[in-house]
């Protein structure tokens, strides 16, 4: 079983895959460390300063690294390009990741981006398929995250429940002027 997680900066997906990891046994695989270590090809984005990696080529350099037979938690902002039996992409209210954002002392374009990305469903949008689960972390913890996914696996009716339906763009429609 390969469970993906996704969301946008400061939803909490580390937190969380960690703690589904301890619920499951599952193998925890962090893209990010991936993308460092080299076994994630990327390139470098000078302008925003940041790695840029293939969203076409994530998959095939995940799945050389996975072994037949194991069940997996693939963590990261791209997660969701990697095909899974399940894809659970954390949301936060946008006006609680501003602040988580600016608490990291983050350059105010990569929170403007990563903020819209929020509001405007970015990852769920990008995801593109049905196995798709949303859980807002706004205000729980990733253990009781972690939980929510961990019932959810052989749960078809859980699964529906927490499809995506979260709408940020209505609530915020002057957040990012303040940005």
């Amino acid at each position: 079983m390969i469970i993906t997680i996704s969301g946008s900066p400061g939803t909490g997906k580390t937190s969380v895959a960690v703690e589904l990891q301890k619920l499951t046994g599952f193998r925890a695989i962090f893209l990010k460390s991936l993308v460092k270590s080299g076994k994630i090809s990327s390139g470098w984005d000078r302008k925003r300063k940041v790695r840029i990696v293939d969203e076409k080529t994530l998959e095939r350099d995940v799945k050389k690294l996975l072994e037949p037979g194991r069940s997996y938690i693939i963590e990261g902002g791209l997660a969701h390009f990697i095909r899974s039996d399940i894809c659970v992409v954390l949301r936060s209210d946008p006006n609680v990741l501003l602040k988580r954002l600016k608490k990291r002392r983050w350059p105010v374009g990569k929170i403007r981006e990563n903020v819209m990305a929020e509001m405007l469903d970015e990852s769920v949008i990008e995801a593109g398929r049905k196995k798709v689960a949303e859980i807002d972390t706004t205000k729980s913890s990733p253990g009781a995250a972690a939980l929510v996914i961990k019932m959810m696996l052989n749960n078809y009716r859980l699964q529906r429940k927490y499809r995506p339906k979260i709408n940020w763009t209505g609530k915020y429609p002057k957040l990012l002027t303040k940005i």
